[in-house]
């Protein structure tokens, strides 16, 4: 892994903070008063490329390489670790499992809308006795013929 910056990404790192510093610092109080992160972070995180950074050019992304997308993940969570984990769940939870794993049709069908901001993507994992820790899931899924069947709660 090269761990070097190119003039390139320090020059959008730079540009990032100051964005965050405009558009993302001065809503923090109302977003955790209210619970809520506005859902024009979402597409304006888009505009100026963050949610797209691990995703393919084809569905909107830039391809970033990690340590790019790294420092400027840690950059939005300095600013508002809410809307970096709100946004980070969107693009990176349920969108990079489909962009390494979805097929076409898949990827076609969810990661444009979810970079740009107009749907906001999820992921569920809970269950009575686990919460979100995934590694006490008990939940199994076995495939019958063409169907999957899922048990659990």
């Amino acid at each position: 892994m090269n761990f070097e910056i190119n003039p390139e990404e320090e020059k959008f790192l730079q540009v990032f903070r100051e964005f965050c510093s405009k558009e993302i610092q001065p809503k923090v109080n109302d977003a955790e008063e209210s619970g809520e992160i506005p859902r024009s972070h979402f597409t304006k995180l888009y505009d100026i490329g963050y949610n797209g950074l691990l995703h393919k050019e084809e569905y909107g992304g830039s391809n970033s390489s990690y340590l790019n997308a790294i420092l400027t993940q840690e950059i939005l969570a300095e600013y508002c670790g809410s809307t970096f984990f709100s946004v980070g769940a969107s693009v990176g939870l349920f969108g990079l499992p489909i962009s390494e794993y979805g097929t076409d049709e898949q990827k076609k069908k969810y990661l444009p809308h979810v970079i740009t901001g107009k749907k906001i993507g999820c992921l569920a994992v809970t269950e009575p006795d686990a919460g979100s820790d995934v590694s006490a899931l008990k939940c199994t899924v076995k495939k019958s013929g063409n169907e999957y069947i899922l048990n659990g709660q």
